[in-house]
């Protein structure tokens, strides 16, 4: 294959995103364990979690920059298959923690806070991940590819 090629390029900028996935997995990783040390610091958690959030979006960006567009369609098309999972289920939840605060005794009510429970919320986007690579298998079987 000619380097010059534009598959090529594509391969060549797949690998340097996945590399740099890899290394930015490692460093949240270990950033993630200092700055949760106890005492826990505020502002180097909340700068640790907010950089971890745009760099994982930086790296989607190059990632769907070395795709073709057949690819970048199925890349696009399990995102809304994330979205529309998560937006659901997110709503059923809400749905469900206010009507069990609105149907618990009054006392109960005033002692307690509205707030997501941690396991639903974690299997949620458990399930969006599996929404996502359910559609891109499915888009990749129809493609041929």
């Amino acid at each position: 294959m000619n380097p010059g090629t534009a598959s090529a390029r594509r391969d060549r900028q797949t690998r340097q995103a996945r590399l740099w996935e890899v290394a930015f997995g490692l460093l949240f990783v270990v950033l993630f364990l200092l700055v949760g040390r106890q005492p826990v610091n505020p502002l180097a958690y909340w700068a640790v979690m907010i950089g971890g959030l745009i760099g994982g979006q930086w790296i989607y960006l190059r990632y769907y920059q070395s795709l073709d567009e057949r690819a970048r369609q199925r890349f696009m098309a399990s995102w809304m298959a994330v979205g529309v999972v998560l937006t659901n289920a997110v709503t059923a939840l809400l749905v469900w923690v206010l009507y069990t605060w609105l149907t618990s005794p009054p006392e109960q009510q005033d002692a307690t806070t509205l707030s997501l429970p941690f396991w639903p919320v974690y299997l949620m986007l458990i399930g969006s991940m599996l929404a996502m690579w359910a559609t891109n298998r499915y888009l990749r079987w129809k493609d041929g590819a």
